[in-house]
């Protein structure tokens, strides 16, 4: 996978494991009794785990090119 297309696989992968961290917070919030919580909380990992491994297999049908924007910070590497 080259450099751009990773770049892109993790901000998705990164998107995608907040949308299912911010899931199990609102499902604690509404005070799911702990082992039914336990069940819901294994089910959303792993399909979302599961969605990540799928986008992935997807991106690597794909050429992605990265265009920075101007306001983002660029670090530059140098040979020392």
């Amino acid at each position: 996978m080259n450099e751009d297309k990773e770049r892109l696989n993790r901000a998705i992968s990164k998107s995608i494991k907040k949308v299912f961290k911010d899931s199990l917070s609102l499902m604690e919030m509404a005070d799911i009794e702990p082992k039914q919580f336990a069940k819901i909380r294994k089910m959303i990992l792993r399909s979302g785990n599961d969605e990540i491994r799928k986008m992935s297999e997807e991106l690597d049908k794909y050429e992605v090119r990265y265009t920075p924007s101007y306001d983002e910070q660029i670090d530059f590497e140098t040979d020392n």
